[in-house]
């Protein structure tokens, strides 16, 4: 509420950075263990996140972190590293990196529960602090891109939103070229975009070609 303390507030981001669960209110009521999980909420429409930006490094790849971490701490969210030029969230999360993008779309899935095993085959846990986040390694090798075909992506993104409350897309900052079109269509897909940028002149003028 708007009329919280600021101690109380302090209170309430210490226990949300260690990953527990907010001290319950006196006048609310307590929720019982069992029903402590997140599963998606059927009057939430999921929503597909995809964070690009312009040349150089605004910290896209943090912020999606960050929010993919912060929103699997209360809902199912996935993290997808699309960045088919350079991925680094395997790096950052220190995932294993041999679980990935390519490694689902060689598996070919074609029914609903093959597609269900092989997401489950390919994501690994996001944090210790975000109990219900996982995410998708990006391609590890550049001779592999040839295997994500649009059509695969365009499936895979309807088979999260299917899983997932949340779908958090990190694409690159190219647009233009033969290696890019998953990241427009990465782009076209999505419900939100966040373009990061810094604020020094030669980040926004990079983030304004980017917009062009």
């Amino acid at each position: 509420p708007l009329e919280t303390g600021a101690d109380v507030l302090q209170q309430a981001l210490m226990v949300a950075a260690r990953g527990e669960r907010p001290p319950v209110a006196p006048d609310e009521p307590e929720t019982p263990a069992e029903t402590r999980s997140a599963p998606r909420d059927p009057t939430v429409r999921p929503a597909v996140l995809t964070l690009t930006s312009g040349h150089g490094s605004p910290g896209r790849t943090t912020i999606a972190i960050s929010l993919a971490t912060a929103l699997g701490a209360v809902a199912p969210t996935v993290l997808v590293d699309a960045d088919m030029n350079g991925p680094t969230i395997a790096a950052c999360l220190d995932a294993n990196p041999t679980r990935n993008l390519y490694m689902l779309a060689h598996a070919e899935p074609l029914t609903t529960r093959e597609w269900d095993h092989a997401i489950d085959q390919e994501t690994q846990p996001l944090s210790p602090r975000s109990p219900h986040g996982v995410v998708l390694c990006g391609v590890p090798k550049a001779d592999m891109r040839a295997k994500l075909a649009p059509q695969f992506f365009e499936r895979l993104l309807a088979e999260l939103r299917r899983r997932y409350q949340y779908v958090i897309v990190d694409v690159g900052a190219d647009f233009l070229g033969a290696d890019v079109g998953l990241h427009r269509l990465a782009i076209s897909l999505a419900h939100e975009i966040l373009m990061v940028i810094t604020t020094d002149l030669v980040g926004l003028w990079h983030g304004r070609a980017a917009l062009r």
